[in-house]
């Protein structure tokens, strides 16, 4: 489905449920046409985008949102970060919100996914990670 499907599929429902029947001494002859707003940023359409990214990864949605951290998992939550901020205008709370993770896990999601595809960081994504050393913590200098 197409984000402007779903978004109508919402406004039909919400229509429906507001206007469950003509209101009364008022005949319509056809219904109210409202154009619907693209809205980037929508629940709905991050959803979708984490039901392409399961399927891709031979997964379920709930394996995304769920706690394990074995590396199938990590690698498509990684691509589920990256792909949210750059095809919606969504927040990195907001898609911390769909994964049920911290918006700093977002934006290190996205910033290893770049990493691993050798892509440019998006907007908004200027979280730094540092780079492991090969020295161990506490030891002498």
């Amino acid at each position: 489905m197409t984000i402007a499907a779903d978004l109508a599929r919402d406004y039909r429902q919400v229509r429906k449920r507001l206007f469950g029947r003509t209101p009364p001494g008022r005949k319509w002859s056809r219904p109210m046409v409202v154009p619907i707003p693209e809205n980037r940023s929508s629940p709905a359409i991050l959803r979708r985008i984490l039901r392409e990214v399961a399927i891709a990864h031979n997964l379920r949605p709930e394996h995304l949102t769920g706690p394990r951290r074995d590396w199938k998992h990590v690698r498509a939550r990684f691509e589920f970060c990256y792909r949210a901020v750059t095809e919606t205008a969504a927040s990195s709370m907001q898609i911390g919100d769909v994964l049920q993770r911290h918006h700093t896990c977002v934006l290190y999601g996205v910033i290893r996914h770049c990493r691993m595809h050798d892509l440019e960081i998006p907007r908004g994504s200027t979280f730094t990670v540092r780079q492991p050393t090969s020295r161990r913590r506490g030891a002498a200098k």
